[in-house]
């Protein structure tokens, strides 16, 4: 990740997240949850447009990273 910049790095903080908590042996339910809050994220900004409002300057700008609120078939996915 390295030669990425580091907004999006921070914008990746799921997956690093998520890894780190792999190789230090929690449990995979806890890796899971870290990894997914970024899809609830974008998933909440789509459904709930008010949910954007709420969000912090910082995850404003790493949701643009992290591909801006889901489409409504990612959605449909997701749901």
């Amino acid at each position: 990740e390295g030669g990425l910049p580091e907004d999006q790095q921070r914008a990746r903080h799921d997956v690093i997240g998520a890894a780190w908590l792999r190789m230090h042996g929690f449990d995979e339910r806890v890796a899971r949850l870290v990894e997914g809050h970024v899809l609830a994220k974008r998933y909440l900004c789509y459904k709930e447009p008010s949910y954007h409002d709420m969000l912090s300057e910082g995850s404003k700008r790493t949701l643009a990273f992290q591909g801006g609120p889901m489409s409504a078939a990612e959605a449909e996915v997701f749901e």
